[in-house]
């Protein structure tokens, strides 16, 4: 199955990583006879309340196959308290339709942007006015940036990744590579943050801005990209509702590259499958 994808992952790295009783992973494995057909793995996000697919690998699978291994999944989540897991897939992957079967719901759509190497570095980072102060985040920023985020992301984006301080903070992607996050105040608030990760594989930045202050957001970005001069490829997701950030990066050299869908299933119904998949996950080898 897995053979079909140039350069995808062998099945074996995918059970040593995703299999190990080491690591909070989980991971079911889908199969005909003696012949895997599919595997997909659910881990925690930066809480306990929010989980995500971060492999789900599948061959000619029908769509109820599909439903049934990411039902599994979520088992697997709830067993462990989750709230909530996402699932981020390719705009046109069919498994998208089976999520939906399975209880995903459709949270918002993402361009992934990419600064390539021809891309010259064309920055304006001037000082802001004297009233804004930018400054690198502290641990006791969190409810702050909580209200940047209530300001700056729709309703219905919120009412799936989180309503609540906690929910949000659990709901935190966990990224590979060193990660530094500025923030800048405007009198006694913070009104924007730029976050930027560098790894081996690649480098990425990630904006948000007040809407009251929109003005500030190319001098945002140019300050992210200050810090990646040195680093390719530079990687930026935008949900769809940033509109203004994707014309920024434009503005920047950087190209749109892929298109994805995040879903996310609410787990409170799950709950009466606990029973079943606890028993699951405590015998070894079950799959």
């Amino acid at each position: 199955m897995l053979s079909r994808q140039s350069g995808g992952p062998k099945l074996l790295g995918l059970s040593r990583r995703h299999l190990s009783p080491r690591t909070k992973e989980r991971a079911w494995i889908w199969r005909m006879g003696n012949s895997v057909m599919g595997i997909a793995s659910v881990r925690p996000r930066r809480g306990r309340r929010s989980w995500e697919v971060p492999a789900l690998h599948i061959g000619a699978a029908s769509d109820r196959a599909v439903s049934e291994l990411l039902g599994q999944v979520a088992c697997s989540a709830s067993v462990e308290d989750a709230e909530r897991i996402f699932l981020r897939l390719r705009i046109d992957n069919e498994a998208t339709r089976a999520a939906r079967v399975s209880g995903f719901f459709p949270c918002m759509r993402e361009t992934l942007y990419e600064r390539p190497l021809s891309a010259t570095n064309n920055l304006n980072c001037q000082s802001f006015s004297p009233s804004v102060h930018m400054r690198t985040e502290e641990l006791n920023d969190q409810f702050g940036l909580f209200r940047l985020y209530n300001a700056a992301t729709p309703t219905s984006v919120r009412s799936l990744v989180g309503m609540t301080l906690e929910q949000w903070q659990a709901s935190h992607e966990q990224c590979a590579g060193h990660r530094e996050q500025q923030v800048f105040e405007w009198g006694d608030s913070i009104r924007g943050a730029i976050c930027t990760t560098i790894s081996s594989r690649a480098s990425s930045l990630s904006a948000t801005i007040h809407p009251d202050d929109a003005a500030f957001l190319p001098n945002l970005v140019d300050i992210g990209l200050s810090r990646l001069s040195s680093a390719t490829p530079v990687l930026c997701l935008v949900p769809e509702y940033q509109v203004s950030l994707g014309l920024v990066l434009k503005e920047r050299g950087f190209e749109p590259v892929d298109q994805f869908v995040t879903l996310v299933k609410s787990l409170k119904k799950t709950s009466r499958y606990a029973n079943r998949a606890r028993s699951a996950l405590s015998s070894p080898g079950t799959t």
